[in-house]
């Protein structure tokens, strides 16, 4: 492996995608017709207008769009000004099919066996072409909806180093970010749902979803022999063979390396009530890793080493189900931040996080969000608070009107 020491200016120009579901104002269902707003948008646009800052995109599905700055960014106050106006425009456009753009991991009462179409236009994209082949209609495939960064590396050094402290944090993110309590209607088992069954979606073709928190890798040819070559081999009968960029996309991982690209994707987090709060939860990440990323790359390495894929998985799926109140058992996390080597609460780690950064970086952007954040829980929780585990008709609706707001206002669903 190269030895080197990441950069960590080179973490404060990101680019940040978010995705909102297309939902029916009468209704409240889903609504088909992301083809047909993105054809009506680019109409209005003429050849002579600048790049804009926000590209308004397809997901896989014909009832989501994706939000995504179109060069690096390191000025989230201007980026979070730009997400709303983008997002005005669209529900603006919206109105006229009486739809609005609705925030959160998931629609929570969507039907996916009866719901929902892949946005087929795409014919180039390898996911679509997977998807035809198998059981799709589910909701890891067709309802889910994430708030999605990419860091870049310029080494393998610097790819290692990324890497392993991205295997460190990445169980603990739900406890923050989660979004996706209700699901077909119902209250479920965990606070990130989403983030649960992303875990274990192609059950059939293990090597797309692996152990979902990264393999340690210390080199790219290690990655591609134990992460890619495998995803590779495992669709090729039903799909044939793709090139290497090609198979970076159907990755299905928490974190994904993108080799084409020299970036690592981060994909863990759902879409939060407002860009506020997606921005914030996504710089608070990053300085979490500058922080990782300031140990030596060997004892950052061996940190790692300390716990398997499988005892990450199981942590993940605890955080998932128990948010802010999961005790952090995989000790190798709190102890690379200096907080000793006993088990403790997801959420005094992540306190004690924030604390940290308070006086060795302080944060530029989202200081106060992510001190209301872990003083009053995640979106999840927050839902949970306000309407439990019945959710009538007149809760259903309720909800989702108050997320609608909550997008429309830039703002924080507030507790109960």
């Amino acid at each position: 492996m190269q030895t080197s020491t990441y950069d960590p200016e080179i973490l404060d120009a990101v680019e940040i995608g978010l995705e909102y579901i297309i939902a029916d104002r009468r209704t409240l269902q889903t609504r088909n017709i992301a083809s047909a707003v993105l054809h009506r948008l680019s109409e209005s646009k003429k050849e002579s207008d600048p790049l804009p800052l926000i590209q308004i995109s397809n997901t896989l599905v014909q009832h989501s769009l994706r939000f995504s700055n179109t060069l690096p960014a390191s000025n989230f106050h201007k980026l979070e000004a730009a997400f709303l106006d983008s997002i005005e425009e669209v529900n603006q456009e919206l109105e006229k099919n009486d739809a609005f753009l609705l925030p959160g991991g998931v629609h929570p009462f969507m039907d996916p066996k009866k719901e929902g179409y892949l946005y087929d236009i795409e014919t180039h994209n390898p996911l679509i072409s997977l998807a035809r082949k198998i059981d799709y209609r589910r909701h890891s495939w067709l309802n889910r909806q994430i708030s999605v960064f990419r860091i870049p590396y310029n080494t393998e050094g610097e790819f290692a180093q990324l890497h392993n402290a991205l295997i460190l944090l990445l169980p603990y993110i739900p406890a923050l970010a989660a979004s996706s309590p209700y699901l077909d209607g119902d209250w479920q088992e965990y606070l990130d749902e989403r983030i649960y069954r992303q875990s274990r979606k192609v059950s059939k073709i293990p090597p797309i979803v692996g152990t979902f928190i990264p393999e340690a890798c210390d080199t790219l040819e290690e990655y591609g022999k134990s992460v890619l070559n495998p995803i590779a081999e495992s669709v090729a009968d039903l799909i044939g063979s793709l090139p290497a960029k090609e198979v970076e996309r159907i990755n299905g991982r928490a974190a994904i390396a993108l080799p084409s690209q020299k970036k690592i994707e981060i994909r863990i987090l759902s879409t939060q009530e407002a860009p506020s709060m997606d921005l914030a939860l996504i710089a608070f990440i990053i300085g979490a890793l500058k922080s990782l990323l300031g140990l030596d790359p060997s004892d950052l390495k061996a940190v790692v080493a300390r716990s398997t894929g499988e005892q990450r998985k199981e942590q993940l799926h605890l955080v998932c189900r128990r948010g802010y109140d999961a005790t952090i058992e995989l000790v190798e996390t709190p102890s690379a931040f200096g907080l000793g080597n006993l088990p403790m609460p997801t959420q005094s780690f992540w306190k004690a996080v924030f604390n940290q950064l308070a006086t060795t970086q302080p944060m530029e952007y989202g200081f106060d969000t992510i001190k209301w954040l872990l003083a009053n829980g995640s979106l999840a929780q927050r839902l949970f608070g306000r309407y439990g585990k019945s959710l009538d008709n007149y809760a259903m609706n309720d909800m989702m009107l108050s997320l609608d707001r909550s997008l429309r206002t830039n703002s924080a669903l507030l507790p109960a």
